[in-house]
């Protein structure tokens, strides 16, 4: 399954982002309209976080929610052949700051929130700090789909710890300067582990 989903991806990511976009619009008509992929749950979410909001502020919120979805997806794909030329004229960062850590042989963590696309910024991050870059991952329940995933965060040379065995995969950091990256919304889903 794994080679199936990457015959369809890999040419796909080989487009321009100009046709990514327009199946990332054709996509959302889809998923909101005709499929209504959790449509139900995400209202209900949003009810819970904007109360004060109107019917119709939510309903926006949840149409751009739902197109930034799609649109991420698609830019998620693209990381497949992007090249670091091309990712770094479209995602920028302060990579002195990391530089200046790495010559104190510092560790950083960096808390990286769902604002954009988590994705490319693990991918270019690992690509521009000079230490070791890791990120703290949760495995997919899809294998194939896990392990197309792991292929697109690690092209960068990202070490990736598994979220479920975090203590004993972080000893692999143990003799390295490196950036911890963390998605700051991630929460602990047992918290009986003990450090």
């Amino acid at each position: 399954m794994y080679y199936f989903l990457l015959f369809i991806f890999y040419p796909l990511s080989l487009l321009p982002f100009r046709v990514l976009y327009f199946i990332s619009d054709f996509a959302f008509l889809l998923i909101f309209h005709v499929f209504k992929y959790r449509r139900t749950v995400v209202a209900e979410n949003l009810s819970y976080a904007f109360p004060e909001k109107s019917a119709k502020e939510r309903l926006d919120i949840e149409r751009k929610f739902y197109r930034n979805l799609c649109d991420q997806l698609v830019e998620t794909i693209k990381l497949i052949s992007i090249s670091k030329a091309e990712l770094n004229k479209r995602f920028t960062g302060d990579w002195h700051i990391a530089d200046n850590y790495f010559k104190k042989q510092k560790n950083v963590y960096a808390l990286i929130g769902h604002q954009f696309n988590w994705e490319w910024a693990n991918v270019i991050a690992a690509w521009n700090c000079p230490q070791t870059y890791a990120g703290i991952y949760l495995p997919l329940n899809s294998s194939a789909v896990n392990r197309l995933m792991l292929r697109i965060r690690q092209r960068s040379n990202a070490v990736l710890i598994s979220a479920k065995n975090l203590k004993q995969n972080m000893e692999q950091l143990h003799d390295k300067i490196y950036v911890l990256a963390i998605v700051a919304d991630q929460s602990p889903g047992e918290t009986s582990i003990k450090w």
